[in-house]
């Protein structure tokens, strides 16, 4: 639901329909990604933490444009699924070495601070902590 993009600029190839008004060929708009995610037409709760809306069951009858953490059409990110492959492998790997626990400033989303530019940016004082355990032994 955080976009490494926030936004994307595109110009449309034909007039085009939207909300009552026309866009006419050749005309440059801006998409935000970051508030696509959050709309609550599109996204039941779309502030609660639930990542079980991604399972194949709950997206059969979501608009298939809803989601988009790398932009989508001709256009669309070209290192997607290197990004997916190495995003599991580190998420995975951080999730098995450590806990990742909200600090005592930080118990909401809507506590957590972003820069709005290009990209996507947390900014400093945001409170989050990484608790190291232990990992078992292999034997």
């Amino acid at each position: 639901m955080f976009p490494a993009a926030s936004f994307i600029a595109r110009s449309s190839p034909h007039d085009i329909q939207c909300g009552g008004y026309t866009l006419p060929a050749g005309a440059s708009f801006v998409v935000f990604i970051y508030g696509i995610h959050r709309d609550p037409q599109l996204w039941p709760n779309p502030h609660q933490f639930d990542p079980d809306r991604f399972l194949p069951a709950a997206t059969v009858q979501r608009n298939p444009h809803a989601f988009l953490p790398f932009s989508l059409g001709a256009r669309n990110c070209i290192g997607y699924k290197y990004a997916m492959i190495y995003l599991k492998t580190t998420l995975s790997t951080v999730l098995r070495r450590y806990r990742v626990l909200p600090g005592d400033r930080c118990r909401t989303e809507a506590d957590i601070r972003f820069e709005f530019g290009l990209t996507l940016r947390l900014l400093p004082g945001n409170d989050i902590c990484l608790e190291i355990r232990r990992r078992p032994s292999p034997l």
